[in-house]
């Protein structure tokens, strides 16, 4: 069981763009084991995971650059009837700052960000990114980016015991430390938007699932790379289509080994339809494909299209006031589907809500 929500406010000033938000999600997840034969509870599990997370942002406009300022905070607490004595929490901060510099066709964007972990640490993260933009008769956008990485496990795997499954906890985890680095290109030709890109990670004390001990454990190197091509066409003004295939890839530089069961999309594919219509209707169909890394151990269920409908309207309100109402409904086939069957995906669920610009 699940639940989620999410309060946002934005504000346009002609200098500034400031938003503020507000996200909760509580997660409850129960199970009962009985003895075949007999028909006796043997075990019984209820835990419960709670998230709170506020993200504030600035952009700045200066001249012709951009300046954003912001910052991310998140709380989340874990209880479980079986595996822990009392509660366990986890709070994180991360401020940052970039400034986007436009000068004609080139603009470059440095960036820092700091993340803090009460439970994995803390790092400074600066980041790089450049897009020239080449004006050709295809209006060719070539793009590269660095960033330093830092990514902290779920708090779940330090604590995480199932006898019943044997799944055992590691708390001598620590966090992910790399270097991300990103290259690609996005041209139009006539209707159709082609977008290409490339990606690899060099990670220190890389997550990786050991089936053998049943838990989460550091490998000294990891290195995850991939690629992903993006194409839309314009059926008209009011209405696109378009359809994406991605590949990624995960190695064990120690071993040279493939690193699996992490729960990423090895191969994934993406197609959708947007319509836009003038007077504030829109509609947003999307279906999503993945095959996962997962190892055969965690059975998994996936390979298959799962869709998502998303539908709203704007309506034009006084003094510059506009009211909108959306509606989401996620897993549209209600369909059965996880990469880790102790982990198994929502199924049909639907979340709707007023946004209110001005």
């Amino acid at each position: 069981q699940s639940q989620y929500g999410k309060v946002e406010l934005s504000v346009s000033k002609p200098l500034h763009q400031v938003s503020l938000a507000y996200k909760i999600n509580e997660q409850k997840m129960s199970g009962d084991y009985y003895d075949a034969a007999t028909g006796i509870l043997f075990f019984s599990s209820r835990n419960i995971d709670f998230f709170q997370g506020v993200s504030i942002k600035d952009q700045v406009q200066i001249n012709d650059d951009l300046l954003t300022l912001g910052a991310d905070f998140e709380w989340r607490t874990i209880r479980s009837s079986n595996y822990l004595d009392s509660a366990k929490s986890l709070t994180t901060q991360a401020p940052y700052v970039n400034y986007m510099i436009n000068m004609d066709q080139l603009s470059i964007t440095p960036g820092i960000r700091y993340d803090n972990n009460n439970q994995f640490g803390d790092q400074v993260s600066p980041s790089l990114g450049i897009v020239y933009e080449v004006r050709d008769a295809y209006q060719s956008k070539l793009r590269v980016k660095a960033v330093r990485a830092f990514n902290a496990p779920p708090l779940l795997w330090i604590y995480n015991y199932d006898p019943i499954f044997n799944i055992l906890p590691n708390p001598d985890l620590d966090a992910e430390r790399g270097v991300s680095y990103e290259a690609g290109i996005n041209s139009t030709f006539n209707r159709i938007n082609v977008d290409f890109s490339v990606y690899r990670v060099d990670v220190k004390d890389g997550l990786v699932f050991n089936p053998g001990l049943r838990f989460y454990e550091n490998v000294d190197r990891v290195r995850r790379q991939g690629v992903e091509t993006i194409l839309s066409y314009d059926v008209n003004k009011e209405w696109d289509v378009y359809a994406s295939a991605g590949y990624n890839y995960a190695e064990n530089r120690v071993t040279g080994e493939e690193v699996r069961g992490n729960g990423t999309a090895k191969q994934s594919f993406r197609a959708g339809t947007l319509y836009k219509h003038e007077k504030g209707w829109q509609a947003h169909l999307v279906g999503h494909y993945n095959r996962f890394d997962t190892i055969a151990a965690f059975e998994p269920n996936d390979r298959k299209f799962i869709f998502d409908l998303h539908l709203s309207k704007t309506f034009s309100g006084r003094h510059d006031i506009q009211p909108k109402l959306f509606i989401n409904i996620y897993n549209l086939t209600n369909a059965s589907y996880w990469h880790n069957m102790f982990y198994p995906s929502p199924r049909r669920y639907v979340e709707g809500g007023l946004q209110i610009r001005f």
